[in-house]
């Protein structure tokens, strides 16, 4: 896919899934407007990669801050002559049991990965609408389809990005701005790494195998060519786990332990993979 010029707006790039798509999109050929509430550590990934800064613009965004959206914004507009694309992938996430959730819990979770969601496509939607087009893209995940015991907040957080972008899909279409919603499986980031180490998130686990960021490169790629509104991407028997969480909820008492008994023992393998390679 030759994207030589598209002008490509992206948050969370200092690691995971955002920093591999920056990679991906400059290689194709985009321009780039890069941002991460980390900025020196996303500022020392292009001056590693020696990329051409004529192509490539970084910014510091804290997406839960509704004013920073709008001047970033402005900025990579104003940078960059337009947007083509905006990539809502910043998230966060955390293992906790309901009883122990704090309200600094629920806020962090929310807030960026909900709010901080909801905030762009809204002020990125505005400026598409007024250009006459655009696309959007949003990282939710096949958490946003049924509910995980020990990932409570992060499930409400994905329900709300899958909610909100399904919702709006054709309002959208109405301005000829098209939106998609990625919905993978675990993917192995450091998003993954700080789950392994909590016990609450041993479901996370539980599929055949954990997605790599090239897996959801593909997805992205795909939503981007051929404008689809949703993709899952599965990995493994999750998938027939949330099928049967969203037909029969009352079901889910009697075949959580089978998964939960395999994503412990996966966990475990992976966090000691991660010890290995210390």
């Amino acid at each position: 896919m030759d994207l030589t010029n598209k002008r490509c707006f992206l948050t969370g790039c200092a690691s995971g899934i955002g920093k591999h798509m920056a990679s991906v999109l400059y290689d194709r050929g985009a321009q780039l407007f890069l941002t991460d509430i980390n900025l020196e550590s996303l500022t020392s990934q292009v001056a590693f990669n020696k990329w051409d800064r004529a192509r490539v613009h970084n910014h510091r965004l804290d997406v839960r801050e509704s004013a920073q959206w709008e001047e970033a914004l402005d900025t990579a507009t104003a940078a960059m002559g337009g947007l083509d694309y905006v990539f809502n992938i910043a998230g966060v996430s955390m293992g906790r049991n309901a009883y122990d959730c704090t309200p600094k819990d629920i806020d962090f979770i929310l807030d960026i990965n909900a709010k901080g969601t909801i905030y762009g496509t809204c002020a990125a939607s505005r400026r598409m609408a007024a250009a006459g087009g655009g696309h959007i893209i949003n990282i939710a995940s096949l958490a946003g389809f049924a509910p995980t015991p020990g990932m409570g907040l992060y499930c409400a957080s994905k329900f709300a990005v899958r909610g909100f972008s399904m919702s709006i899909l054709q309002e959208l279409k109405a301005k000829n701005i098209y939106l998609s919603c990625i919905c993978p499986h675990a993917v192995d980031t450091p998003m993954l790494e700080q789950e392994a180490l909590e016990p609450e998130a041993s479901l996370s686990f539980s599929g055949n195998r954990i997605l790599t960021v090239h897996d959801v490169e593909r997805a992205i790629l795909r939503a981007i060519d051929k404008k689809n509104p949703e993709i899952l991407i599965p990995g493994g028997e999750p998938k027939l786990l949330f099928r049967i969480a969203t037909a029969w909820p009352a079901q889910l008492a009697f075949i959580m332990p089978l998964f939960a008994k395999q994503g412990i023992k996966k966990q475990t393998a992976y966090r000691e993979s991660m010890q290995a390679k210390k």
